[in-house]
């Protein structure tokens, strides 16, 4: 379920955060809170230095992995890596991203919020002094007015003095929030394990990476069993400035111990004296126990028939344009074309509006059907885990062949007594419905078995691929319910040449969803893949890639990227198809209302194969034209 509110257009604020995400635990909590707020329209992410070598790489991996948690697309900017220096360049893609922000003619407020030390907004104000008047700088750091010894030293005003000095003095509006104030926002370890814990998978994260600085020597200054959300009042003061009171005073300036000294020359800004400490931790769990419920969040109905209506005037705007995603009546993932005479016929799964244990929950698969790829036929749900007596979840990526008459549908499921396994649906027509062979027709006990793709080579003879991490692969005997069991079950090596090198188990690329096709005597695997390196730490989302050979079982041969990792979900997932002259790929994406992670809408995008039978990178589109006979 979502909320059932929106805030009206006229009060919502464009945001950029600037957060040193990996510093301290804090700061996701308060990264989480924006993104969750419908007030906030959040333009993109900074990663803030911490004056620690590679601290802005660091805050970047943390801040894409809450995007990944969560399933949402906001940009990520890398800031600068040091502290202000008058003597070095100090502009990069993150200062831009400010200019340029600031610079726009929108008529919806612009708020900079900064979780760390300023270097970026002071670096874009120094770059382009006329932004000072075209934003407001909400900051947590400094000791606050002037005067005042400094009782410890200030984390993020000591980080870079220079740029604190700057901001300080450059007339921006400016809302202070000092270190006698952010420290007041206290919540108990146990309270986040009850509440926060609990609320899907960014609810463990928050959880977890807090637990985990709090036992590391880093976290000395913590009480151990409470812990500040003291980046969070950034958030909590755009979404409601009177949660808190204020005094306007003149600008102190910072010494180098980060004491606030009188500086009579600098201009007034708004110093808070205190802030409704529990307005903003309630405020921040509430969001996320109603995000967690369904994980459908802050998409009123409104919103979606809006969306909706875009969608309408991209089709009208474009006569015999099908927008993306072209399903738009419900969330469907990992498309699997087949063409069968003059139509198209996709298969997919379907993620349910309402989840179960914080993961994807799908029971069924559905088909649609196309003459002209504008006009889809919906023909529900074919095939189910209730036709499958011993399944007890996870309705996974399926593929449709035509063998004699006869439509095969094999799909991945977990078994009742635990595992992944391929099963087999069997149809005399293409939608359906389809009855379950019975039995396993790939069940070796672990999750390799998983994603089956399967073609028919001009031989005759039949080959099903699959595999998480590994690439495997049987030989179907002409049933197609059966493989070769003398040859069994066959493992592609996963080598670099093959797949190249990835941040995935094997330390290739290759992760899941192959799509295996021949063409024009071409061989070729397309997979949902993971750059990278194995190892780094990093969560990636999913790219598309593909491998070919002149065989069928190898050597394979890696090819490159087919499509790049961004769409709003952690997974991808390829289907190709060539159908009446035209050649598509088919994809997933996480743009219908309320999409997400878990929630995936299928998608389309027409390419051309290379004249050498290579494929370029194919971007993400908004849909296809109808196909004619022109």
């Amino acid at each position: 379920m979502g909320l059932h509110f929106d805030v009206p257009d006229y009060k919502k604020l464009r945001v950029i955060i600037d957060t040193d995400a990996a510093c301290e635990a804090d700061d996701p909590f308060a990264i989480v809170h924006a993104l969750l707020s419908p007030k906030l329209i959040v333009k993109g992410i900074i990663a803030e230095h911490f004056n620690e070598k590679g601290s802005s790489e660091r805050s970047y991996s943390e801040i894409r992995t809450i995007l990944n948690e969560m399933g949402m697309r906001v940009p990520i900017l890398m800031g600068l890596e040091e502290a202000l220096d008058e003597n070095k360049d100090q502009k990069n893609e993150a200062v831009e991203f400010i200019i340029n922000e600031a610079m726009k003619d929108d008529d919806k407020p612009l708020f900079v919020l900064c979780q760390g030390a300023i270097t970026n907004v002071a670096a874009a104000i120094s770059e382009q002094p006329e932004i000072k008047k075209r934003m407001t700088v909400i900051w947590i750091g400094t000791h606050g007015e002037a005067p005042c010894k400094a009782p410890f030293r200030e984390f993020n005003a000591g980080n870079d003095i220079a740029a604190a000095n700057l901001i300080l003095s450059s007339g921006t509006d400016l809302w202070l929030v000092p270190s006698q104030v952010y420290t007041t926002v206290t919540i108990g370890i146990a309270e986040i394990e009850r509440r926060i814990r609990p609320c899907g998978r960014i609810g463990e994260h928050l959880f977890t990476q807090l637990v985990t600085y709090n036992m590391s020597k880093y976290a000395g200054w913590t009480k151990g069993e409470s812990w500040s959300l003291g980046d969070s009042p950034a958030i909590a003061l755009a979404l409601n400035p009177d949660c808190g009171h204020f005094k306007t005073v003149k600008a102190p300036r910072v010494a180098d111990d980060t004491s606030s000294e009188i500086c009579e020359g600098n201009p007034e800004i708004r110093i808070y004296t205190d802030i409704d400490s529990r307005y903003i931790l309630e405020d921040l769990i509430a969001k996320l126990e109603t995000y967690s419920d369904g994980s459908v969040y802050c998409k009123t109905e409104s919103a979606d028939q809006k969306y909706l209506y875009d969608r309408q005037n991209v089709d009208s705007e474009k006569p015999g344009f099908c927008s993306n995603p072209i399903i738009k009546t419900t969330y469907t993932a990992d498309p699997a074309p087949m063409v069968f005479g003059d139509t198209l016929y996709l298969y997919t799964t379907h993620d349910e509006d309402r989840l179960e244990n914080h993961f994807y929950t799908m029971n069924n698969w559905y088909c649609f059907s196309t003459k002209d790829m504008a006009t889809w036929t919906d023909h529900g749900v074919i095939f189910s885990l209730d036709d499958i007596s011993w399944a007890d979840g996870r309705a996974w990526a399926p593929q449709c062949i035509e063998r004699n008459g006869k439509f095969y549908l094999y799909c991945p499921v977990h078994k009742e007594n635990g595992g992944m396994a391929i099963a087999v649906g069997i149809s005399d027509k293409t939608e359906g419905p389809y009855k379950d062979l019975g039995h396993p027709l790939v069940d070796e006990g672990d999750w390799n078995d998983i994603d089956p793709t399967v073609f028919i080579d001009d031989d005759g003879q039949a080959y099903l691929y699959f595999g998480n991490p590994e690439l495997r692969y049987v030989l179907l005997n002409e049933d197609m319910i059966s493989y070769d069991e003398k040859v069994g079950i066959g493992r592609i090596p996963m080598t670099e040449e093959a797949f190249s090198k990835g941040s995935h188990m094997t330390g290739t690329s290759y992760a899941e969803g192959p799509w295996f096709y021949k063409r024009n005597g071409l061989y070729y695997m397309v997979y949902a893949a993971f750059s990278g390196e194995k190892g780094d730490g990093i969560q990636h989302n999913e790219h598309l890639a593909y491998s070919t050979s002149d065989s069928p079982l190898g050597p394979w041969v890696y090819g490159g990227v087919l499509m790049t990792e961004e769409g709003g979900t952690f997974t991808n997932h390829p289907g190709i198809a060539d159908f009446r002259g035209h050649s598509y790929l088919f994809y997933h994406t996480g743009e219908l209302p309320g999409g997400n992670l878990f929630h995936r809408s299928v998608c389309a995008a027409e390419f051309k194969y290379n004249d050498d039978g290579s494929i370029g990178t194919i971007a993400k589109c908004d849909g296809v034209y109808k196909i004619t006979d022109d």
